[in-house]
């Protein structure tokens, strides 16, 4: 049955406690056949609070369909229990089909994950992906390398060409970028040959990724693409897409993600009312909120006017889906001096250095010096065999055109910028194990699943 509105109200109202109340059924009665922005206006708006303790509530009795319920990261707030059910997921799913389709022309049949494993939520997208689409899923095993699985996947290509030679690589991109650096100069060029001889499309998700960032990807292997996708256990999703051709022609995207609509209804909560999107609309700011659709019988009860608490601006449509800024989606805003740095804008300028003076990976520390917030860069030498100041003041340069805080801290001295080169390429983890935990640490002191 098609996914609609009242499918999900009359749903919600028989099962779910929070809208057993006379005049949301009011409200449902009234608008039969006006499924549309003024029903959902008059609708509760709801966050994630109600996942913290009470998330049992949104379980029925008797399911009837296999439910995930799933320990979110507390990446976009709060870490919460999100219970969804399979056909949730197969909407998810057909959200990044439809990416590949926009894109691609069609989803690949190889998919190799890198990225967390079952039971983790990627490892269940990729698996579901996979069963859609009647694909083949390539994934490392114990000590196994994105090498290995890359080797059996042109294995199975060269055999049945008829698949094509599409291959998608899921990653978080610190994780891909901690597989690359293991390889070995031979290695390296085996991984450049094989994804020659491959389309590859590399799915980065979990972590912002800049522009600079993409580039340094690109020239460690040939990639046709690289698709930045957001997305929350709640059901949003979007993406962006640096093609062979930005990337090499050095022509960034932006910041826009093109929202997936696949059984998902997007408004902005401007602090008083819900703004329908439409083109009197664009370039309206607001908070992100979501509506899931239904389908008759859904086991789940959906997220009705979920509040995602993510600041974003509309700027307009794509083939129909609306497109959304979002305003500083970091990992973590650190203060420096009387300007905020976040870590999109570390690994953008890390990854220029990179790029342009043939120094090794990198990462950067504050600290206290005479009274001042130090920004120290460390940096694995490598190649490099200039002046470091050089290095020092082209992170002094980049830093300053990604923020006006930043170039007046800079400008006016009010926050030092230093530089450390190493001989040494195990002085630079780019991870350190935290503990016994699975989580892992960078060196920025962000956590990683």
């Amino acid at each position: 049955m098609k996914p609609s509105l009242k499918n999900t109200l009359e749903y919600a109202f028989k099962n779910v406690d929070f809208y057993k109340q006379d005049n949301y059924k009011k409200i449902l009665s009234e608008n039969r056949g006006k499924l549309d922005h003024l029903l959902l206006s008059r609708l509760p708006i709801i966050d994630g609070n109600y996942f913290l303790n009470d998330f049992y509530k949104f379980i029925p009795s008797n399911p009837n369909s296999y439910i995930f319920d799933f320990e979110t990261s507390g990446s976009s707030g709060t870490p919460k229990n999100i219970p969804v059910d399979v056909n949730f997921m197969s909407d998810y799913v057909n959200g990044v089909i439809n990416i590949f389709n926009d894109i691609l022309d069609g989803a690949p049949k190889f998919y190799i994950n890198i990225a967390p494993p079952k039971p983790a939520i990627s490892g269940v997208l990729m698996s579901r992906l996979v069963e859609l689409v009647n694909g083949i899923e390539f994934v490392p095993g114990p000590g196994q390398r994105i090498l290995d699985v890359l080797r059996n996947a042109y294995a199975v290509y060269s055999n049945h060409k008829n698949m094509g030679k599409k291959v998608n690589i899921m990653a978080i991109s610190s994780l891909l970028f901690r597989e690359v650096y293991s390889l070995n100069k031979d290695e390296l060029n085996e991984l450049k040959s094989l994804t020659n001889s491959l389309d590859v499309y590399v799915l980065l998700a979990g972590e912002p990724v800049d522009f600079n960032r993409v580039k340094l990807l690109q020239k460690m292997f040939n990639t046709k693409g690289v698709i930045d996708l957001i997305g929350t256990t709640e059901g949003a999703s979007g993406y962006r897409f640096y093609s062979y051709n930005n990337i090499i022609n050095n022509n960034d995207p932006g910041y826009e993600f093109i929202m997936n609509d696949y059984n998902v209804h997007y408004s902005i909560f401007d602090g008083n009312k819900l703004l329908e999107l439409n083109n009197k609309n664009v370039g309206e700011k607001g908070e992100l909120t979501i509506t899931q659709k239904s389908r008759k019988n859904k086991t789940i009860c959906p997220l009705i006017n979920y509040n995602m608490k993510e600041l974003v601006i509309f700027r307009g449509f794509y083939k129909g889906k609306p497109k959304f800024e979002f305003i500083g989606r970091s990992n973590k805003l650190t203060n420096f001096s009387v300007s905020k740095l976040n870590d999109n804008i570390i690994d953008d300028v890390i990854a220029g250095a990179i790029l342009n003076y043939d120094v090794g990976e990198g990462y950067a520390e504050i600290t206290r010096e005479n009274g001042l917030d130090k920004l120290l860069f460390h940096f694995y030498k490598k190649g490099f065999n200039g002046d470091k100041n050089s290095i020092k003041s082209f992170l002094e340069n980049a830093l300053s055109n990604h923020e006006m805080e930043l170039s007046y801290v800079i400008k006016n001295k009010l926050g030092l910028i230093d530089i450390d080169i190493t001989d040494k390429k195990e002085d630079i983890p780019f991870y350190v194990q935290k503990g016994k935990s699975i989580r892992l640490m960078d060196k920025r002191g962000i956590e990683h699943y």
